[in-house]
């Protein structure tokens, strides 16, 4: 799948927050450049939100891995990171969801959607 060029904007809003987990440079360099307090400017489908999380975090993080998220179908994901990974859902998830997600914290957040943050 071709990532649009609002995709792409995403992509490096995304990359630079977690710069510290895909760039060779040592961790000193980049933790200042690191943002631990972000949301993506706007939402994406699960299937660019996986392609994104694979170059933004390609080994995981923590408990959170890209291909988690190949669960989600029929939603918006708006990729975050609070600390850990992050990510708002535009509707509650099913009970497999959940399951399949695995996440530390799933919360309603009600106007910025269905929280799910793993550490």
């Amino acid at each position: 799948m071709k990532l649009s060029v609002q995709d792409k904007k995403i992509l490096e809003e995304v990359k630079q927050a977690y710069i510290d987990a895909w760039s060779d440079k040592c961790f000193d360099e980049v933790e200042p450049l690191r943002n631990l307090d972000f949301r993506a400017s706007e939402p994406v489908s699960p299937k660019v939100a996986v392609q994104i999380m694979k170059k933004a975090v390609p080994n995981g993080y923590n408990d959170f891995t890209p291909d988690l998220l190949d669960v989600l179908d029929d939603c918006q994901v708006t990729l975050a990171r609070e600390g850990s990974v992050c990510i708002y859902v535009d509707r509650e998830l099913t009970r497999d969801e959940r399951k399949a997600l695995s996440p530390d914290e799933y919360n309603d957040y009600a106007e910025k959607g269905w929280r799910l943050w793993w550490d």
